[in-house]
């Protein structure tokens, strides 16, 4: 019995060694590997670069906070622009939010059956939203996760002024931009700074 347990310890240690060393020898040098030339993690950066704006803008329309501050940290990093990302990030959350309200206002019975799954909870949160900061609600929701979605679509389903939300949701969006945006991006710069020294 103790024999047994030496051998597996000793081939449990050989292979972990050995997968160790074959994992060490992929890693530094990948070309040998898999014919790939450059660093795994530039190569991705490099795509988040690229295809990054897409990205924001797809994401921004039903929210988009992540997104925006990933832009911020990349932006940081010479990898994207961050006035590009926030007029960007702004745009496209300023179409999506008003796509949600028209929505709500013109295909009431549709919305009320998906809403109806949610068993009143977050729709009683956001109706309280609204009683309590009137207009200002239009702002404050952009930074509530849960709700931020939700609120053009109630918005919608009550009998808001569809002019009226169009003209918050416009300074709204461009105050979230700003504030998500240059926070993530000086805040990341900041870190850069701090480790660099």
């Amino acid at each position: 019995m103790r024999k047994s347990s030496i051998n597996l310890w000793v081939n449990l240690k050989f292979f972990t060694n050995t997968l160790g060393t074959s994992i060490n020898a992929i890693f530094s040098n990948p070309t040998a590997y898999f014919g790939y030339k450059g660093s795994i993690l530039e190569d991705i950066l490099n795509s988040l670069a690229t295809y990054g704006y897409i990205i924001l803008a797809l994401y921004s329309f039903g929210g988009g906070m992540v997104a925006l501050a990933g832009a911020g940290v990349l932006s940081a990093m010479g990898k994207m622009d961050i006035g590009t990302s926030i007029v960007i990030a702004s745009l496209f959350n300023f179409v999506g939010d008003s796509f949600l309200f028209y929505m709500g206002q013109t295909n009431k019975q549709a919305v009320k059956e998906y809403l109806s799954k949610f068993k009143g909870r977050i729709h009683a949160r956001t109706t309280l939203m609204m009683r309590r900061y009137g207009w200002l609600v239009v702002f404050i929701q952009k930074y509530v996760y849960g709700v931020k979605t939700l609120v053009p679509v109630i918005m919608g389903l009550s009998k808001y002024d569809l002019k009226k939300f169009i003209i918050l949701n416009f300074f709204a969006s461009i105050v979230w931009g700003l504030v998500v945006g240059l926070l993530s991006y000086y805040f990341s710069a900041g870190v850069q700074e701090w480790f660099a020294s």
